[in-house]
C-alpha cells in the first residue's frame, strides 16, 4: 500500500502501478548494498512483475517490510545501458571539500550489473571500471573481490570498456559538486549517479562509499589523501578548517 505522510488516503499498489506510475524501484529505508530491493513493474489488475518474476500482488505484499523507500524507475541513456540493458548503470561519483571549503571531483567509477541482475551493486556481483578524468572508462573492469583478475569487456555484452565515453560527462561532476555544497558539515561524499537522454540524475548519496574498491579501480589515491584529506583533517583537528565537517 502507498500511504501519504498525513495517512489522508491509501492506493492500492496496483492501482499506483497502473495510473500513476508503471515501473518503480522499492528498497528498505535503512538497506544497505541493494539487498532486498525490488523493480517492480505493472502486469495487469491482479499480477506485477517483480525483479522478473511474474507474481500477484498479495503475494508480492508478503516479500517486503516497512518502512521502504520508494522511487520511480530511472530510464537510462541508450549508450549507459548498452553495457548491461538489465541494471540501471549508474556512476559512483566522489566528491571532497577543499580547505576552501569548495567540493571537488576526485575519483569515480562506471558500475554495472551482470546476468540476470537488475542491481549495479559490487556486492551482488556487479562489474565496475575506473574512469579517466576525460571521461571516458578505463581498460579493466573488476568486481567486488580484489583477488580476481580485471576483465576488458563486459562478460555478458561483450562491450570493451577502455575509451567508452560517458555521455553527458561534464555535467555530472557539475551536478556533483554542486550538490555537496548542500552538505557543508560532510568532508567527502560517493555520489550515484543516472545517465538519461536529458542528462544526469542523482540517485543517492553515501557517507560509506567503497573506498577499498574505488582505490582498486583508480589504482590508488594517494595523492588525493596527501592533497585533499591529510591537510583537510589537520585543519579540523587544530580548529583552523574553514568549515567544520563531521567525522562520522
Amino acid at each position: 500500500m502507498i500511504q501519504t505522510a498525513g495517512g489522508a488516503s491509501v492506493i492500492p499498489l496496483n492501482r499506483f502501478l497502473r495510473h500513476c506510475c508503471p515501473c518503480i524501484f522499492i528498497k528498505p529505508a535503512d538497506g544497505m548494498k541493494g539487498k532486498d530491493s525490488f523493480l517492480v513493474e505493472w502486469v495487469d489488475q491482479e499480477r506485477c512483475r517483480v525483479s522478473g518474476h511474474i507474481m500477484r500482488f498479495t503475494e508480492f505484499s508478503r516479500l517486503v517490510t516497512l518502512p521502504l523507500l520508494v522511487e520511480e524507475a530511472v530510464r537510462q541513456h541508450p549508450d549507459v545501458a548498452a553495457l548491461h540493458p538489465e541494471s540501471l548503470n549508474t556512476l559512483r561519483l566522489v566528491t571532497m571539500r577543499g580547505l576552501d571549503g569548495r567540493s571537488r571531483y576526485v575519483a569515480g567509477m562506471q558500475r554495472t550489473g551482470t546476468g540476470e541482475m537488475f542491481l549495479d551493486n559490487l556486492s551482488q556481483g556487479g562489474l565496475a571500471v575506473g574512469i579517466e578524468p576525460t571521461g571516458v572508462l578505463r581498460k579493466w573492469g573488476y568486481t567486488e573481490d580484489p583477488r580476481k583478475k580485471g576483465v576488458s569487456a563486459h562478460p555478458d555484452t561483450g562491450i570493451v570498456f577502455e575509451g567508452r565515453r560517458i555521455p553527458f560527462w561534464k555535467e555530472c561532476v557539475d551536478l556533483v559538486c554542486r550538490a555537496h555544497e548542500g552538505f557543508p558539515c560532510t568532508h567527502s561524499v560517493g555520489w550515484d549517479v543516472a545517465v538519461t537522454s536529458a542528462g544526469p540524475v542523482l540517485i543517492e548519496a553515501n557517507c560509506s562509499y567503497g573506498m577499498l574498491e574505488i582505490q582498486l579501480i583508480d589504482h590508488g589515491l594517494r595523492e588525493v589523501f596527501e592533497t585533499m584529506l591529510r591537510p583537510a583533517a589537520l585543519a579540523v583537528m587544530e580548529g583552523n578548517a574553514a568549515n567544520k565537517w563531521s567525522f562520522n
